[in-house]
């Protein structure tokens, strides 16, 4: 598969949690939900929809809240990455991973924005850590 054909197949899976999410949580209705789980949202449909540079505003704006959401700071990473700002993303996943070295969502994450930015070698010796923690 190629790069483009992947990052697509990722799009449509985000978009299916979310809405897996969505739908299973019984969400409360708008007037009972705090202003940043709705931007949460927002941004995962930004996100979905394509729309990177409006996905990373909310997330940004969540943070700037909730600076230690480690959730937040994955799902931000993870746009940088669709958007491919490699380099950011690996920022915020260095900080996750300083924070909580066993996150294995962050490694994950890390090693696809190495791969993606040519440093595959890097990625590859993630990849075989996270194969030896399962």
């Amino acid at each position: 598969m190629n790069k483009r054909r992947v990052s697509d197949c990722r799009k449509v899976i985000f978009l299916l949690f979310g809405f897996c999410v969505l739908i299973g949580s019984s969400v409360p209705l708008a007037a009972d939900t705090n202003k940043e789980e709705i931007k949460k949202f927002l941004a995962e449909a930004y996100a979905a929809s394509g729309d990177y540079e409006n996905a990373i505003k909310q997330y940004r704006e969540i943070l700037e809240k909730e600076p230690a959401n480690s959730d937040i700071q994955r799902e931000l990473a993870q746009v940088y990455i669709w958007n491919e700002q490699y380099d950011k993303a690996k920022e915020i996943l260095k900080v996750i991973l300083k924070n909580n070295p066993g996150d294995s969502e962050a490694k994950l994450l890390f090693a696809k924005a190495l791969q993606y930015s040519g440093e595959a070698k890097e990625a590859i010796e993630i990849y075989k850590e996270l194969l030896q923690e399962k």
